[in-house]
């Protein structure tokens, strides 16, 4: 990464955008994709959450590669002291969840067998949609990475609560706005 250091004890405004922007749909579609396991599948409340889920991680997906992209040009908060084991931990495990969040993507869209109406205007058809197997194969791909996804978010989460309350070193105040 290239970081450059920075004066400022916070990350830059467009970082923490991104940042809450992501966090915020990416809760939202995992537990809308989650209930819809327990929705009648053909009720309208099923296809109303399906096709804003369906919108959303569109969205999401492409604010991912701006995002990604700025990961390694915006300058980097002063750092919070920590072990280096720690901070490349830390480091790994934020290219984990990059790597996760874009595996989420492909696999979903990859999963679709039949065609979608992204944002009520943009139309979506899966390439491998004649391949009702490859679909579905996508379709458990996309669920147990979803599963590893939640995972890591709540291992982000805790992290989160040991570095501001345990460490007491302030690490949530760089990226809240």
């Amino acid at each position: 990464m290239l970081s450059n250091k920075n004066e400022s004890q916070e990350y830059d405004f467009l970082s923490k955008l991104f940042h809450w922007f992501m966090a915020i749909i990416i809760v939202y579609t995992m537990l809308a994709g989650f209930s819809l396991h327990i929705i009648d599948e053909h009720s309208s409340l099923w296809f109303f959450i399906s096709q804003l889920n369906i919108s959303l991680a569109f969205l999401s997906a492409l604010i991912f590669i701006p995002r990604w992209v700025w990961s390694f040009f915006r300058t980097e908060p002063a750092q919070v002291t920590m072990p280096t084991l720690q901070r490349n931990v830390a480091n790994m495990f934020h290219s984990l969840l990059y790597l996760l969040m874009f595996f989420v993507y492909i696999t979903g869209f990859l999963m679709l067998s039949e065609p979608v109406v992204i944002l009520g205007h943009l139309n979506y058809v899966n390439p491998l949609i004649q391949h009702d197997n490859i679909c579905d194969l996508f379709f458990i791909f996309h669920r147990f990475s979803c599963y590893f996804l939640f995972f890591l978010i709540i291992i982000h989460v805790l992290a989160v609560i040991k570095h501001q309350y345990i460490d007491k070193n302030h690490l949530l105040n760089k990226m809240l706005f």
